[in-house]
Parts: structure tokens; C-alpha cells; sequence
């Protein structure tokens, strides 16, 4: 199967995708096909030590080289130098200095495999009993997976002769993206071999499908085929919810999509959303992109959940007392009076995140940082003075549910002032994809209004 194409001038005829469905039993050897090595500076000595890169097998009774340098440099005397140039006369673990991930690749143990070249310079695809992966012969995607279950593995390969920063290799375990790599081939690659070759000396494995497409698939074909092959209804409604985005060529929701969603499905509402509307915004008709433009917006956050609950009379139950399905705050007791149950449930609901509204909000983009990630944080200040007659109020309101009428606009009385709207998103910070992105919390603890941070 070839990858590339010299003339450039083919994009269909070298970019592919590969489909298969499995399921592995019987396993008789659990050996991965790729292991990843940390690698330290200046080890080349130690990792001769630990690995025959002729046989390429490990030399010792070791397979972890973290394990193998923690004995090794106990018990030899071993010379380095740590971060800061200074010799070391006896190294120890924690003077390993980081350099990079090593891929070694294991073709011993080939479960089902579509593949030209060695361990070195293998270019295909290659299925084991615990793991898979695909490789150009440089760079690699991989995904592990366990026996016993159906697997669908979606592999991609996208060549793009006008733009190399779009030559990329994918890989999707049952229709969710697990790896994506920048192919360095230039040129592309080809696969030199026209067969795939099944081997059930380490398992057995059963076949369910095979595909194989002159074109890179997207994310949404590839969730719709995994969709259709298991006949999951909600995954392909759900999955026709998104729209793709010409101009930054991305899938996105559609709002009026997820909205008939909604209201077709009122057991079984999507996630809960927010709303901007600049449409009467002052500044711009645009959400701000830096710290030092400020636009007035209208905001309005929706929880399907809490509603959901309120609707179908279940506010009760879920304040009540703990049930053995995790269910139940426990804010109110078998014993207890009406007037104690309303008051419980009163305080789930303004405590769950509730629906709320805003207009006249100021809006800016939260955190100097947050300016250069691709999602960006942002601050909305629901307290100011840009009404026409310049007096400051809080301009929130709880606007469905059954405790709206309590709480209107303008409530002076509310500690409401500032909200955090935080976009999760991979970056390098350690804390910045620290939560689950589709969780709305925190819930605060004193009213409805307090401060909060909701996770968009």
C-alpha cells in the first residue's frame, strides 16, 4: 500500500485508512509489542548494559530499564556528571538526568500484522495480544487494549503535499482518537507487502471486520462507522450534533442541533452549556481576545441535569437520604417535616449550579497566560454600572426552575461578583488539564450567586 506519491499531486491515491474489528482470546503470552524507555543523558554506556542492540532483547534478567539502572547503580561504581556539570564519582537513580522516550518494538510476538522492514524501520500495522501500533517507519501511534472485548481500531494516515505541518497518523480505539503523530516523511511511505498474516500461536483472535479506504477518514466518519457496526443509536444522534467548521476545519456542536437533541430527549439531556450573545454588546460583536478589551455580553448557562431533575420531580430523592446507587445529598431525614424537606431540597437546587441569566456583563479574557492558549480563560464581572442611568447592580438572575421568583435581578444583596469561565485544554502546566473538562462545578456552599467556577 503506498503512502506517498513523488509527484505530489494525488492526495486521495496516498492517504488511507485502515479498519479492523477484533476480539483476542485465549492469551498465552501477554508481552507488548512496544515498549517505551526513558532515556537519560549520557547513558549510552548503561543502556548497552541493559540491551543488545544487535539481538535487540534485553541482556539481563530486567525488561524495565528504570528497574534494571535502580540495581545496576547500586551495585557498580558508575562515574557521571549531574545537571549542573559537576562530576560524580558514584552515580545514583536520582542523579539520572532526563532525555527522552525510547519506542522499542517487539516483532516476536505479532498477533495479526500488515508490515514491511524490522524492529527498526517497520512501516505498517501490527496487532499483539495486549497492544498495537502503526508506524511510517519513524514515528509511531500506539493503544493498548484488553482481551475478551470487541475492539475496533481505526487507523490513519494523512499525506498532504501542499502543507507538511498536516502529514499526520492517527490512530482511534472504538471510534475515540488515542494518538495522533506528525509524520516526518516527507515523501510519504509504502508498505511493502500485500498481505496481512494472522498468527494464533500467542491467542486466538476473531475477525469481525476489515476496511480499507483510499482517503484519511475524520473523526466523524470514523465515530459514525463505530456507531453504525454496534448499532448505538445515541452515539450516532449524538454524533450528527456536530458541524463542520470551514474555517478552522474542526467538527463543532451545533447549537440549534443540540437544542432539538434536547427537547427530542427530555429523559436524557446533553451536557450543560452557556450562551454569549454579543449581539447588543457596545464594544464589538466579538468575544475579546485579549486582557485589555473589555465587551459587555449577554450570558445565560443552562444545566440539563438540575432541570432535568426538577421537571421530572426528582429534587426530592436526590436531597434526600444517601441511597445504595450513590444517589442522595442527605440533607434531610426519614422523620423529617415537609417544611425541613423543602428547605433540603431548596438547598440542593441553589447549591447544584443552577440556570442562571445575565445581560450588561463585562467580559475579558482571565490570566495573562490565557491569552496565548488555543482555549482561552475567561472573566465575567456581573456587578458594574453600564446601565444608562450609572447605577452599579449585580445583573444575574436565576431566570427557570422553581425558585426563579426569589431570585430576580438586581439583587444588591447578592455576593455574586466575579465568574471564572476555565476552557480545559492540554498546555503544559501540570494543573491546566487537571479536571474533567465536562464537569460544572464548584458548587458553593452559601447561596446560589457566590463565585464560581464553571468548566466549560
Amino acid at each position: 500500500m503506498r503512502f506517498s506519491d513523488a509527484t505530489g499531486d494525488a492526495t486521495s491515491d496516498t492517504s488511507h485508512t485502515i479498519e479492523i474489528m477484533f476480539k483476542i482470546r485465549n492469551v498465552q503470552d501477554y508481552s507488548n509489542l512496544l515498549h517505551n524507555i526513558t532515556r537519560y543523558k549520557n547513558d549510552e554506556a548503561l543502556f548497552a548494559e541493559f540491551y543488545d542492540a544487535n539481538k535487540e532483547t534485553y541482556k539481563t534478567a530486567y525488561t524495565n530499564y528504570d528497574a534494571f539502572l535502580s540495581w545496576y547503580l547500586k551495585t557498580h561504581k558508575v562515574p557521571g556528571v549531574d545537571d549542573k556539570g559537576n562530576v560524580i564519582e558514584e552515580m545514583t537513580y536520582d542523579d539520572l538526568i532526563y532525555e527522552s522516550i525510547d519506542k522499542k518494538i517487539n516483532l516476536n510476538n505479532i498477533v495479526c500484522g500488515y508490515y514491511s522492514g524490522n524492529s527498526k524501520n517497520v512501516k505498517g500495522l501490527c496487532l499483539g495480544t495486549q497492544d498495537a501500533f502503526f508506524s511510517n517507519g519513524t514515528d509511531k501511534v500506539n493503544v493498548s487494549y484488553v482481551e475478551n472485548e470487541f475492539i475496533t481500531l481505526s487507523l490513519v494516515s494523512k499525506y498532504s503535499p501542499d502543507n507538511a505541518s498536516q502529514n499526520l497518523i492517527t490512530i482511534y480505539l472504538n471510534g475515540i482518537l488515542t494518538g495522533v503523530v506528525k509524520s516526518g516523511a516527507r515523501n510519504g511511505f509504502t508498505i511493502e507487502s500485500d498481505e496481512i498474516v494472522f498468527n494464533s500461536q500467542f491467542c486466538d483472535i476473531d475477525l469481525y471486520k476489515l476496511r480499507v479506504y483510499n482517503g484519511a477518514l475524520d473523526v466523524n466518519n470514523i465515530l459514525m462507522n463505530y456507531a453504525v457496526d454496534f448499532n448505538n443509536i445515541t452515539i450516532y444522534d449524538q454524533n450528527n450534533l456536530a458541524t463542520m467548521n470551514d474555517s478552522i476545519n474542526e467538527y463543532q456542536f451545533d447549537y440549534n442541533k443540540m437544542i432539538k437533541y434536547n427537547n427530542d430527549h427530555p429523559d436524557a439531556p446533553l451536557m450543560p452549556y452557556i450562551v454569549f450573545d454579543t449581539t447588543n454588546s457596545i464594544k464589538g460583536d466579538k468575544l475579546s481576545y485579549t486582557k485589555d478589551i473589555n465587551i459587555n455580553v449577554g450570558v445565560e448557562f443552562v444545566n440539563t441535569y438540575l432541570d432535568y431533575a426538577y421537571s421530572s420531580g426528582q429534587l426530592e430523592k436526590l436531597a434526600g437520604p444517601k441511597q445504595s446507587d450513590g444517589t442522595g445529598d442527605g440533607l434531610w431525614r426519614e422523620g423529617d417535616t415537609a417544611e425541613q424537606k423543602a428547605a433540603a431540597v431548596k438547598k440542593y437546587y441553589t447549591h447544584h449550579c443552577p440556570s442562571w441569566k445575565a445581560d450588561n456583563v463585562n467580559m475579558a479574557v482571565q490570566g495573562t497566560s490565557s491569552e496565548f492558549y488555543p482555549r482561552r480563560n475567561y472573566k465575567l464581572k456581573a456587578k458594574n454600572d453600564w446601565d444608562e442611568d450609572g447605577v452599579e447592580r449585580v445583573h444575574i438572575f436565576l431566570n427557570r426552575g422553581p425558585y426563579a421568583e426569589e431570585y430576580k435581578r438586581d439583587m444588591e444583596g447578592v455576593q455574586a461578583r466575579k465568574y471564572i469561565l476555565a476552557s480545559k485544554y492540554d498546555a503544559s502546566e501540570t494543573y491546566y488539564n487537571d479536571e474533567n473538562g465536562s464537569e460544572v462545578v464548584e458548587i458553593s456552599t452559601s447561596n446560589p450567586f457566590k463565585p464560581n467556577t464553571f468548566y466549560i
